[in-house]
């Protein structure tokens, strides 16, 4: 449940149904996770929230276990005005949010499965989404020592400005440059055909 509860006069919360989403079911460790919170007017009359603060949404990410790693209030900061929040019958009003894999200590998140609930001016989402953290730093680190015997960084340097002199001189159609370019351009294309 959220840290505060929204304020509605006179509305019925019972037609705002809240989902949330995220941008995918797998990330890998430390990559921002974008939450996606949206109500939807279920009602045939337009729905007028007032909260207490500019922070109209809220998260909270739990372990598998169900104890909480992260709740966006916790560590966002909010305006202290009153916010209205308007929807129309059957429209949808969104908000994104963003995870950073820390907890609410600023520690980075562990790899596992994480469950994130949501909740828009106090009403609950009516889904929990589960997303997966994975540590891939070992596949990472394999793919750049493979590469990297292969050619050297010097090597591969002057691979990468030679390219970049191809492309601005041809682009620029200087014919007096078209056969030292030429030149450089088949040195470019023979020494990457020698790295497949």
């Amino acid at each position: 449940m959220p840290a505060q509860k929204g304020i509605v006069q006179g509305q019925n919360l019972g037609t705002l149904v809240v989902h949330a989403e995220t941008d995918s079911d797998i990330y890998i460790l430390g990559k921002p996770l974008t939450v996606r919170i949206s109500g939807t007017n279920k009602g045939s009359t337009s729905l007028v929230l007032q909260w207490p603060n500019s922070c109209v949404y809220d998260f909270a990410v739990t372990d598998s276990v169900g104890n909480e790693v992260y709740r966006l209030s916790r560590n966002a900061v909010c305006a202290q005005v009153i916010t209205e929040v308007k929807i129309e019958p059957g429209k949808t009003r969104s908000y994104d949010g963003i995870w950073n894999q820390v907890d609410n200590a600023g520690m980075s998140a562990r790899p596992g499965e994480y469950h994130l609930r949501a909740w828009l001016v106090g009403q609950e989402s009516d889904n929990v989404v589960t997303v997966r953290l994975e540590d891939r730093s070992a596949e990472t680190s394999t793919t750049t020592q493979n590469v990297s015997e292969f050619v050297s960084p010097a090597a591969a340097a002057l691979l990468v400005m030679l390219g970049l002199i191809v492309v601005v001189v041809s682009h620029r159609r200087r014919s007096s440059w078209s056969p030292i370019i030429s030149g450089y351009g088949n040195l470019l294309v023979a020494s990457f055909s020698r790295l497949g």
